[in-house]
């Protein structure tokens, strides 16, 4: 039987070095990506929101604002408000489901336009963007659920999961509208 080798303290650290140094090279290579696409993506993501409250209140003028650490937009068109526009996130099956949800003077749903949702199924949960779904939340208001949780809502066939975030973020939408409205600031 041979006799086994000695194991030396050069013949871990050469490879663990080796590693390190891979390892610092990769992470060096990643922040550099992250630097220079951030302000990118940062730009796309606004032009995405802009976009989205232009398709809810066409030649609107939009005003940020903000009660109680939520933002919202109002829209206004000649001096008279039309509505307002939130944007609002719930968790999805596969990660956050975001969308512009506007709402009329009137606190019913008035649009709706998805801003975020790429980790959601495809073919099932990306389904929740369709317009014969989002469509179903127009002229709502109040507290909405799905008919699986006791609501009135339909969900997408096999995608309870983001339906559910849909529902979840027009609720926040609607929430804050409601302190808007207790708040008499809403216009």
């Amino acid at each position: 039987m041979p006799k086994p080798k000695k194991i030396t303290p050069k013949a871990i650290l050469v490879p663990a070095l080796s590693l390190l140094m891979i390892s610092m090279l990769c992470a060096a290579a990643l922040a550099l990506v992250n630097s220079i696409t951030k302000t990118r993506i940062a730009d796309n993501a606004r032009k995405t929101a802009d976009q989205a409250r232009e398709a809810i209140f066409p030649a609107a003028q939009f005003t940020k604002k903000s009660i109680g650490g939520k933002s919202y937009y109002v829209a206004a068109a000649n001096g008279e408000a039309l509505g307002y526009v939130m944007e609002c996130s719930a968790q999805g099956y596969g990660g956050t489901v975001t969308l512009a949800v506007g709402i009329g003077a009137d606190g019913a749903v008035r649009k709706l336009q998805v801003l975020a949702m790429a980790d959601e199924t495809p073919g099932l949960g990306q389904n929740i963007a369709e317009a014969d779904f989002l469509e179903r939340f127009f002229g709502k208001n109040g507290k909405l659920a799905l008919k699986i949780d006791g609501g009135e809502m339909d969900a997408v066939t096999s995608a309870t999961y983001s339906s559910r975030a849909a529902v979840a973020a027009v609720n926040e939408a609607l929430e804050i509208y409601a302190s808007i409205r207790e708040g008499g600031s809403a216009a």
